[in-house]
């Protein structure tokens, strides 16, 4: 019988041991950087091996102890709840991970697009260059595709980390700029020079006609104002009228 409660004793001295263990590990999760939280993750495993392996070896002592069985259960309480903290710590790492690759690869864009856009619009001039526009449009697609699937990963990850939400909001701005080029770029067909010529001078026509009409509305907006200014002034000088006229 003292055997049996010295050895009791002692398993559970072990058992504590590996509850403190894995209770520092939980510590270091948060704190430490990405290229260490993989140490954590492989001392997690080695110590959860060797838990198991204690474990089975004392099982007949354990199972015939309350307080043996709820300090198993302790650290595979603790143990489940570090690994979750590894994978959330290793999901954020990877989340940052995806939106810095997107940023670099999106804002790199910029003369990539300059370049095709330029290019688009010259050879939409010539009638004979149609087949190489058609080229440069596909090449455009694939590129934008990769933009676009950059984006999407960078948006997960934004939505999933609010610390990046200012730098979002910089990253879609650039996002819409290169979709607009993209459209424009799409766009591109060739046209016969009286078409341009026509299409342009229809333009010009229509902001005329548009700034014609806001003209007319701010006539009509002024003439309204001084209609009420001299309707103000006319029941002034009626009131003052009224006021010199001699009483009786």
């Amino acid at each position: 019988m003292i055997d049996t409660e010295v050895e009791i004793q002692s398993i559970g001295d072990r058992l504590r041991g590996y509850v403190e263990d894995v209770e520092k590990l939980s510590r270091q999760v948060g704190v430490v950087p990405e290229r260490k939280l993989k140490q954590v993750e492989n001392s997690l495993s080695r110590l959860n091996a060797k838990h198991t392996l204690y474990c089975q070896a004392q099982q007949l002592y354990i199972a015939m102890d309350d307080s043996l069985m709820n300090l198993v259960a302790q650290y595979q309480e603790m143990g489940q709840m570090v690994s979750d903290s590894i994978q959330r710590q290793q999901q954020r790492f990877q989340w940052l991970e995806d939106f810095n690759q997107a940023e670099r690869f999106i804002f790199s864009q910029d003369s990539a697009y300059q370049r095709l856009l330029k290019q688009s619009m010259l050879l939409s001039q010539i009638e004979k260059t149609a087949p190489a526009l058609e080229k440069l449009k596909g090449q455009e697609q694939l590129l934008f595709a990769d933009v676009d699937a950059y984006f999407q990963k960078a948006k997960v990850a934004a939505e999933s980390t609010p610390a990046l939400k200012k730098r979002q909001a910089q990253l879609e701005e650039k996002y819409i700029e290169l979709k607009n080029s993209s459209e424009k770029i799409q766009a591109a067909e060739y046209m016969p020079l009286l078409d341009r010529i026509k299409d342009k001078l229809m333009g010009i026509a229509a902001v005329g006609i548009i700034l014609m009409f806001f003209n007319m509305v701010v006539s009509k907006i002024q003439g309204y104002k001084k209609m009420r200014e001299n309707a103000k002034q006319m029941e002034e000088m009626l009131r003052k009228s009224k006021d010199d006229y001699p009483k009786i």
